[in-house]
């Protein structure tokens, strides 16, 4: 039985106090006080509504401290105009299923209510990438690398400035869209077919990695999308080795040579299943 149930059948198989057989939530969880001092705590509810048991069980109770919750309790019952049918038994009834019948499907949707959809299917997962670049994409996103802003939050060791500029704190947002040495590499990669959307004014100085890389997409041509999604995270981790080579190799590689890294990348993913790709790859004179 149920909310929106106002037939009680006979039949003894709901609790009055424990199930939720009347508004959204069990009477003892709404009348905590009168559930507490009830001398008979599990009758069922057709034995409770019958010549109004549940009443009596309140007899030995202090008038003046159940009142308020009793006149509650009463009105909602009597607002009801439940009765009892004899010999039927209990029924439940899923009110999120249209035939009143309990389902899988109704109850994940019941969970889902209120959810916001993810943009990381569209910008990460459905990508075509390494396992890893995925991964690594998905903690960007995030804003879940260990750079030097996190470090000092935890006052650990770090060496504050950016590698690539040693101008600037290295957060994630600076190493990957505001660095100098970041925005020329995705500049020059922008120089490729079908690749002006990679521009660094495509997005917003204040863009977060969310805004910035979907505004590269969005700039790109349907045609090229899938490749782009795939490329963005190229970029980005090639990006992010250059880093971990200064800091923990003091091993710093040029733009050119690190174009030229990302074009080899790129070709090994489009050989191996990046097939989108292809057409934007830069090919040398």
């Amino acid at each position: 039985m149920t909310e929106g149930v106002h037939k009680i059948l006979g039949t003894a198989r709901a609790s009055f106090w424990w199930s939720t057989w009347i508004g959204s939530s069990p009477l003892r969880s709404r009348f905590p006080l009168l559930y507490k001092l009830s001398a008979r705590k599990h009758r069922y509810v057709a034995d409770a509504l019958q010549n109004h048991r549940w009443v009596l069980d309140l007899r030995r109770a202090p008038a003046q401290a159940i009142k308020a919750d009793f006149l509650l309790l009463w009105r909602e019952l009597s607002g009801r105009g439940a009765s009892l049918i004899a010999g039927q038994d209990d029924s439940i009834l899923w009110l999120l299923s249209p035939d009143g019948v309990y389902s899988a499907k109704s109850a994940y949707n019941l969970q889902m209510e209120g959810r916001q959809l993810s943009v990381m299917p569209n910008l990460v997962w459905e990508a075509w990438a390494p396992a890893k670049c995925k991964m690594f994409a998905w903690l960007l996103l995030q804003n879940r690398l260990w750079c030097v802003d996190r470090l000092m939050m935890r006052e650990w060791p770090n060496c504050y400035f950016c590698p690539m500029c040693l101008r600037h704190l290295e957060t994630a947002k600076h190493m990957f869209l505001d660095c100098p040495f970041a925005r020329l590499l995705w500049a020059a990669i922008a120089a490729w077919p079908h690749c002006d959307g990679l521009a660094p004014r495509a997005w917003s100085m204040h863009a977060s990695h969310l805004d910035a890389w979907e505004a590269m997409i969005s700039a790109s041509d349907n045609d090229s999308k899938d490749g782009v999604r795939s490329l963005i995270i190229l970029v980005a981790w090639e990006l992010w080795k250059e880093r971990n080579n200064r800091v923990f190799k003091d091993k710093p590689s040029s733009l050119r040579r690190l174009v030229q890294l990302v074009r080899d990348k790129a070709q090994s993913w489009a050989f191996v299943g990046a097939k989108k790709l292809k057409r934007l790859i830069w090919e040398p004179p």
